[in-house]
């Protein structure tokens, strides 16, 4: 036997994979089921609903669709600051 054939031998074995490797890796993004309290504001409630478009998107889109909704929200509590004032 060869010294590179005894070494091989010896070397421990490379763990195996896990049986239930799926359960650690799901290609498909998974709905988070978060509930949004309504607001009783038809126009904010209508923004916050649009958070449900996160289920299912991966999560590499998420910043775009939470700044999307923060835009939104920040000009509708405007407007009603605005019209608080006058």
């Amino acid at each position: 036997m060869t010294d590179e054939a005894a070494e091989a031998a010896e070397a421990p074995a490379a763990p195996a994979a896990p049986e239930d490797s799926a359960l650690l890796w799901s290609p498909e993004p998974e709905p988070l089921g978060v509930p949004v309290e309504p607001t009783g504001h038809p126009e904010v409630d209508a923004e916050l609903a649009g958070l449900d478009r996160l289920d299912g998107v991966p999560t590499v889109e998420h910043p775009a669709v939470y700044e999307n909704v923060q835009q939104r929200l920040n000009a509708i509590l405007t407007a009603l600051d605005e019209h608080a004032r006058s």
